[in-house]
């Protein structure tokens, strides 16, 4: 590895809040160790689910690195929990007989594991892929919701522009300006103006 491709992931790294999870103590402690000489903040050490999941909710951070099973349960539920809110980049620490239960919960929440005993330049490399990942999945449910929003807003348009052809008796193309100039003259979205032609529509009937 390139010395350059190095500095790009401890740069990447850098600042990154990180809320670190582990049943065994020892292994906590060094876990947390390896985050700072990266250049990452430990926001919170947690021994047990509930501890995780408290600590999570009182400083949200950009990264959790937990172990897989705690005295009061799985990490996997406790980052389910967490995802419901708002998705969270993960990383599971598993010993060799859980990967199959890791690689199960891949699919939907957990963005990477490593196997026990973990070294700093495995942690340093894991790391910096998740995040990049992850960056990507939010940058594509950006677009998703954007995606979603505009074919909703054109639904809208078209239920509005019909509502007026109809009661005004003119062709599609002046309801349309009728809307958008509406919608420019009130400094709201053409969506704002069909929803309330749509509403008025509704209370008439």
């Amino acid at each position: 590895m390139s010395k350059d491709n190095v500095d790009d992931k401890d740069s990447d790294l850098k600042g990154v809040l990180v809320q670190v999870a582990h049943d065994k103590e020892d292994l906590l402690n060094e876990l947390c160790s390896i985050i700072k000489v990266l250049g990452m903040h430990v926001v919170g050490k947690s021994r047990t689910s509930v501890e995780l999941l408290k600590n999570i909710s009182m400083e949200r951070p950009n990264l959790i690195l937990t172990g897989m099973h705690f005295e009061d349960g799985n990490a996997v539920n406790s980052l389910l929990a967490v995802a419901e809110d708002e998705p969270l980049p993960a990383i599971i620490i598993a010993e060799k007989a859980d990967l199959k239960d890791v690689e199960k919960a891949m699919v939907d929440h957990v963005m990477a594991y490593l196997v026990a005993p973990v070294d700093q330049h495995d942690l340093r490399s894991t790391c910096y892929l998740v995040m990049r990942r992850f960056r990507q999945f939010e940058e594509l449910r950006n677009e998703n919701d954007v995606l979603k929003e505009a074919l909703l807003t054109r639904k809208k348009l078209e239920r509005a522009k019909g509502i007026m052809m109809a009661k005004y008796e003119i062709t599609e193309e002046d309801a349309y300006l009728q809307i958008r100039d509406s919608a420019t003259q009130q400094r709201i979205k053409i969506a704002d103006v069909a929803d309330k032609i749509i509403k008025e529509t509704t209370e008439e009937l």
